[in-house]
């Protein structure tokens, strides 16, 4: 098995503890303006897809009397998340992804978040100098689950997909990982715990990750570190 040299990552969810709160504010326009009393498994059903989708599916299963286009433009100005200090980074993906770079392992972003969301967040908490590529969602043709934005990332790192480690924290992420050939990590740290059965190896944390024992398996080049 050749050592893996590239670390691909999920922002939501994953980089960020994000989801839940971003729902709260669904929760809250929905009941005041449709009076629609979203609970909490809707927040699963719509984790790991797009806003457009979630719109669409908003609009068709409450009758609502408003396009899907016009609940997204009502989401999205009322989502304040993502310029908030409310959002910070997972605890230990810093470090996490400090050793990446002092062991020369590529890293990227991929989400199906849009742009104006993501790269505005990734800078404030420090995250740009330690990606080498990001790609959000509306930087690509497909969302996952399909791996277009995986694959393009790989593409753009010259990464081939065995030499690559995906980590997600939902179905819909880990099936467009799977699709795109890599090695897959569900990472379990939100407050929100998905069902990541599907990846190749489970983790409950970064610090975890930063274990010998873990880092081993995902066979990502060893050093100084990986010995205490």
């Amino acid at each position: 098995m050749p050592v893996r040299s590239c670390v691909l990552f999920d922002f939501d969810g994953v980089l960020v503890d994000s989801e839940w709160l971003a729902f709260c504010q669904t929760q809250t326009l929905m009941a005041e303006r449709y009076g629609v009393r979203l609970q909490r498994e809707d927040c699963y059903r719509y984790i790991g897809g797009t806003g457009e989708q979630m719109a669409r599916s908003l609009v068709e299963r409450f009758a609502l009397p408003v396009t899907p286009q016009a609940l997204l433009a009502e989401l999205s100005g009322a989502n304040t998340l993502y310029e908030s200090d409310a959002l910070t980074l997972m605890p230990g993906a810093r470090d996490f992804l400090l050793r990446l770079r002092r062991q020369g392992v590529r890293t990227g972003l991929v989400s199906s978040t849009a742009s104006r969301h993501i790269l505005s967040t990734a800078n404030r908490l420090g995250l740009v100098s330690l990606m080498d590529v990001i790609l959000c969602g509306d930087m690509v043709h497909r969302h996952k689950p399909d791996p277009e934005g995986y694959r393009t990332a790989m593409a753009l790192l010259h990464a081939a997909p065995e030499e690559c480690v995906i980590l997600e924290d939902s179905p819909v992420g880990l099936q467009a990982a799977r699709a795109a050939g890599a090695f897959t990590v569900g990472l379990c740290q939100s407050q929100l715990r998905q069902d990541v059965s599907a990846a190749d190896l489970w983790a409950a944390s970064y610090a975890e990750l930063c274990s010998p024992a873990v880092w081993a398996r995902l066979d990502l080049p060893a050093g100084p570190e990986s010995d205490g």
